[in-house]
Formats: structure tokens, sequence, C-alpha cells
């Protein structure tokens, strides 16, 4: 075990993506696991259709399977708090509205 200078511990742990080992470090091991299943996963699903590629093309296609991935979530959360944003804002006006009817004020 070693420390960072945040004064976090790395730890090292061992998975296999791809058919072949990895000594990774790390401050949260079991991210660093997950992760490399999601790497192993992508080069699993890209593998079987490059079996004439050289590995280096293997783990590009499936690395670039893995940003689109992450871009489809970016995006899907942005439109999640857009969506949230609008809602808020509509919500804040009927709370005006309410108030102002309550109070006898006007909007």
């Amino acid at each position: 075990m070693q420390q960072t200078p945040r004064g976090n511990v790395e730890r090292t742990v061992e998975v296999t993506m791809g058919g072949q080992s990895y000594r990774l470090r790390g401050t949260d091991p079991e991210t660093l696991i997950r992760l490399a299943a999601e790497v192993d996963a992508a080069l699993a699903d890209v593998s079987p259709h490059a079996a004439a590629v050289e590995d280096i093309k293997v783990a590009v296609l499936a690395a670039l399977n893995i940003a689109g991935d992450r871009d489809a979530e970016r995006r899907a959360l942005r439109n999640k708090l857009i969506s949230t944003a609008e809602r808020i804002t509509q919500l804040e006006a009927r709370l005006r509205a309410t108030r102002a009817l309550a109070t006898g004020e006007s909007l």
C-alpha cells in the first residue's frame, strides 16, 4: 500500500481484461474492478467481430464503444436536468400564483 499526496491509501488489485491480467493501483479498488469489468465486456463485444485485427485496434474499438456509451449517458442526464429545471420553473410559477391568490396580491 502506498499513500497519495492527498493522504489517500492506494491499493493494488489484479483484474483481467481481454484475457490478459493486469495489476492496477488506486484508492478505490472496487471502482477499478468494476471499470475493468466494463472494459473486458467492451473488448468481448468487439473482438468476435475483429478476429483478424491487431490487439491495439480491438482496444481502440472497445474504447470507442465505451466513449459512445458515456456520451449517450451524458446526453440523457443533460436532458433530464433540463426537464427538471423546466419543471421547477413551472412549479415556482404555480407557487407564486397560489401565494398571490392566498394573500390577495396581484401577479
